[in-house]
């Protein structure tokens, strides 16, 4: 995870940034169970990267944590 969260915080432009900020997103979710940071990852994909390819898979886990679908 500090790997990943190297990536974005110093190098958030480059290619892989979106990557590194949807995997915290992930493991945030799936292994650490802690939904309020892995909003913010998946909210930070939605408003900042819109072209990534993250970008429909993380409005539908943002969304899905805040409630909105099942």
């Amino acid at each position: 995870m500090s790997y990943l969260q190297k990536i974005a915080d110093n190098y958030a432009t480059d290619i892989l940034g979106d990557n590194a900020i949807f995997y915290l997103g992930e493991i945030y979710q799936t292994y650490k169970k802690d939904d309020e940071k892995a909003k913010a990852m998946y909210e930070k994909i939605i408003l900042e990267y819109k072209d990534s390819t993250f970008a429909i898979e993380a409005r539908k886990r943002y969304r899905k944590l805040r409630g909105d679908i099942n």
